[in-house]
This record gives structure tokens, C-alpha cells and sequence, in this order.
């Protein structure tokens, strides 16, 4: 009866060394998967900023897109005034007979 008992108790303490290295596996990769947290959500934040800045720069590209036509208009304008003015006076100086 002796031996059963010595079977068992040596089989129990197999049991416990599997179990704590199993239990060692587990807690390395809990480490782990906190780390991967961690980094996660200081990617989640910088990728935040990133958008914000990248929202700010957009406004500037189209603020520099639209300068260009703003100058085309105002050109188109002038010359259009220009033209306008010029025909206005060849036809006021016609009519006055000059």
C-alpha cells in the first residue's frame, strides 16, 4: 500500500512541476501581450497626432492650389476691364469726332 502512495504522490508532483512550468509560459506571454498593449495605444495616439497634422497640411496644399486660379482671375479680370476701357474710349473719341 506504501508504493501506491509513493506512486502517487511522485505523480502528483510531476503533475505540479508541468503545471508551474506551464503556469511560467503563461505568465511570459501575459508580459508580452501587455507590452503589445502598451505599444498599441502609444501607436493608436501618435497615429492620432499624425491625422491632425496631416488635416492641417491638407488645408495648406489647397490654400496653395487655389492661389494660382485666384491670380488667373484676377489677370482675366484686368484684362477684360483693359480691353473694355479701351473700347470705351475709342468709342466716346469716334463719337466726339476725335
Amino acid at each position: 500500500m506504501e508504493r501506491c502512495g509513493e506512486g502517487l504522490q511522485q505523480e502528483h508532483c510531476e503533475c505540479l512541476a508541468v503545471l508551474k512550468i506551464r503556469c511560467d509560459t503563461l505568465e511570459k506571454r501575459l508580459e508580452h501581450i501587455e507590452e503589445l498593449t502598451e505599444s498599441v495605444q502609444a501607436m493608436t495616439v501618435e497615429i492620432k497626432h499624425m491625422g491632425e497634422r496631416l488635416g492641417d497640411v491638407s488645408e495648406k496644399v489647397d490654400a496653395l492650389e487655389d492661389k494660382p486660379v485666384k491670380r488667373w482671375d484676377a489677370l482675366v479680370g484686368a484684362i477684360i476691364g483693359a480691353i473694355a476701357g479701351g473700347l470705351g474710349t475709342f468709342l466716346v473719341s469716334m463719337l466726339t469726332g476725335g
